[in-house]
C-alpha cells in the first residue's frame, strides 16, 4: 500500500499520538502539578499565585477560598489553600485543606509535595516519605515536586531533625 504525502503525515501524526499516550515518560502529565504558575483560567486562582509569590498569604488565602466557592472539586485551589495556611502557622487547617485536594486527585503533586512538608514541618519524617513515594509513582520519570521533598527529606535527616522545612 502507498500512501500520499497528506495521508502519511496523517498516520505519521496518528503514530506520534498514540506513541505519546501509551509512553511512561508522558505519564507525568496524566497528574495535576498544583505547584504555583499553574493557575489555568481562574483569574482568583492567578491571582492566588501571584500573592504567594509576593508572600501575601492572607490575601493568597481569599483568592483561593473565592475559586473554591465556585469550584469545590478545584484540587489546585485546595492545595494552594493549604500552602497558604501553612505558611500563616494554620498547620491544622493546612493538613485538611491538603487531605481535601488528595481526595479529589491522589496523585496531586503539589498537594502531595506540601503535605510532606508539613509532616517535616511536625516531625513526621516517616509520613514524608509516604509523599514521597507517591510522587515517585506519580512522575517515575521525575519532576520538580519529588526532587523538593526529596531533598527536604534529606536535609531533615541531616540535621537530625533540626531543620525546620518552611520554604
Amino acid at each position: 500500500m502507498i500512501l500520499t504525502v497528506p495521508r502519511r503525515r496523517i498516520v505519521i501524526a496518528l503514530l506520534a499520538l498514540f506513541i505519546a499516550a501509551v509512553s511512561p515518560a508522558w505519564s507525568v502529565f496524566a497528574f495535576s502539578s498544583g505547584s504555583t504558575g499553574s493557575s489555568g483560567g481562574d483569574p482568583d486562582l492567578r491571582k492566588g499565585d501571584a500573592a504567594v509569590i509576593e508572600k501575601r498569604f492572607d490575601d493568597a488565602l481569599a483568592s483561593y477560598q473565592r475559586v473554591i466557592s465556585k469550584d469545590p472539586e478545584n484540587a489546585d485551589a485546595w492545595s494552594q489553600t493549604g500552602f497558604s495556611l501553612r505558611k500563616l502557622g494554620r498547620v491544622e487547617e493546612a493538613l485538611d485543606a491538603y487531605q481535601h485536594a488528595l481526595e479529589i486527585d491522589p496523585f496531586h503533586l503539589g498537594a502531595n509535595e506540601y503535605l510532606g512538608e508539613l509532616y517535616l514541618q511536625t516531625d513526621q519524617v516517616e509520613k514524608a516519605e509516604e509523599m514521597a513515594g507517591i510522587l515517585r509513582r506519580a512522575c517515575p520519570t521525575g519532576c520538580e515536586e519529588l526532587t523538593e521533598l526529596t531533598d527536604a527529606i534529606d536535609a531533615y535527616r541531616k540535621s537530625g531533625g533540626s531543620v525546620k522545612w518552611n520554604k
